[in-house]
């Protein structure tokens, strides 16, 4: 798994998968960025779904497979004054178990205001980690047949 963090224009994205944090009580300006991009598409389905942006909680917007934001992945994080750098990770990690599942070859988290990038590398990379670990012990394995 490549990690990389990096500062682009939302316009200058191409991603399989774009995370993008949401608050409980007020959506967040990385919400409305991406909203604005979307012509208003993720408010509409999140009011259609009924979509409560509760820590824990996601919900997909899916476009056109030739839009720059094929998959937008709404995380909820719960109220913003509860958020501290370490809710970080629950991002990251949502967006990377989400890429895994839809088998995508890649994923983009946006940052709410106010994180440090220290804090982001950091709480992203091990909500990255998390997210993306698959217990395989047990699981069977192609044995040579040594008769």
């Amino acid at each position: 798994m490549d990690l990389e963090l990096k500062s682009a224009a939302l316009s200058e994205l191409s991603t399989p998968l774009l995370a993008v944090p949401v608050f409980e009580d007020e959506r967040g300006n990385a919400f409305e960025l991406v909203d604005t991009a979307l012509n208003g598409l993720a408010s509409r389905i999140s009011d259609e779904e009924e979509f409560e942006a509760k820590a824990g909680t996601s919900l997909l917007i899916r476009q056109d497979e030739d839009q720059a934001l094929r998959r937008v992945l709404l995380v909820g994080l719960g109220k913003s004054a509860d958020f501290k750098p370490s809710d970080y990770r629950a991002i990251s990690c949502a967006a990377v178990k989400e890429a895994n599942k839809r088998r995508c070859s890649g994923a983009t988290c946006l940052l709410p205001a106010g994180v440090s990038s220290g804090d982001v590398i950091r709480f992203g990379v091990e909500g990255a980690v998390l997210g993306g670990y698959r217990y395989t012990k047990w699981l069977s394995r192609d044995v040579k047949d040594d008769t």
